[in-house]
């Protein structure tokens, strides 16, 4: 993808954008903190970014607390 859909975009590591990088996951690593998992299909990279947990809703939250990662759906 040459560039982002809409302006909020931000490019993955690679430069490139969505549809291109997926979401993968989320997940809670050992250490306690949030980290979510894209990959993208032109550079078969995969990269984790870190969650800040404050900007998501609690119930959100909780799931992955309880349930350690939360795989995305498929499109």
């Amino acid at each position: 993808m040459p560039g982002p859909y809409a302006k909020f975009q931000i490019p993955a590591e690679c430069g490139c954008y969505y549809p291109d990088v997926k979401r993968i996951m989320d997940l809670k690593k050992s250490d306690g903190s949030y980290v979510r998992i894209l990959s993208c299909e032109l550079c078969r990279k995969s990269y984790e970014i870190p969650l800040d947990a404050n900007k998501f809703p609690r119930d959100f939250i909780k799931k992955l607390d309880k349930e350690g990662k939360i795989m995305a759906r498929i499109e």
